[in-house]
């Protein structure tokens, strides 16, 4: 995939008025049907660009594409740390529920991603401190 693509997506996921915009989740779905064509730099750069953006997105199936992405293709690690970072900027509800897909996808392959259960209870309890932190629907 070019540079030009990731750059692309960046740029609309940065802006706050295209990232509410209808169908951004099929984008990001896009992306992830096709990672095995990004490169190691361009995968950190889109994943820098999902956690910088992530504040402003408001829409539950953004979200919801941008955690499972998140917790599927990051490494472990790497994902565990994104999801904390984005549970402590989100401004919505509807999007703190993609930071808590990300975690349970986390937490169903624990057996294989190496993660210990209390580190991502961790990150889970920092998303409930979030939630009670915002406004009720």
């Amino acid at each position: 995939m070019s540079d030009g693509h990731v750059d692309f997506v960046c740029r609309i996921l940065s802006d706050p008025t295209l990232a509410k915009r209808p169908g951004l989740e099929w984008l990001l779905m896009e992306f992830y049907l096709e990672r095995e064509k990004l490169s190691e730099p361009q995968l950190e750069r889109f994943f820098a660009c999902l956690d910088a953006s992530f504040g402003h997105l408001s829409d539950e199936k953004v979200a919801f594409a941008v955690g499972d992405f998140i917790a599927r293709v990051a490494p472990a690690i790497r994902a565990l740390t994104l999801l904390s970072e984005m549970a402590m900027k989100v401004n919505s509800r509807d999007a703190l529920a993609g930071v808590y897909l990300g975690l349970d996808i986390l937490r169903k392959h624990r057996a294989t991603n190496g993660l210990s259960l209390a580190k991502i209870e961790a990150v889970d309890r920092t998303a409930d401190a979030r939630a009670a932190a915002l406004k009720p629907l």
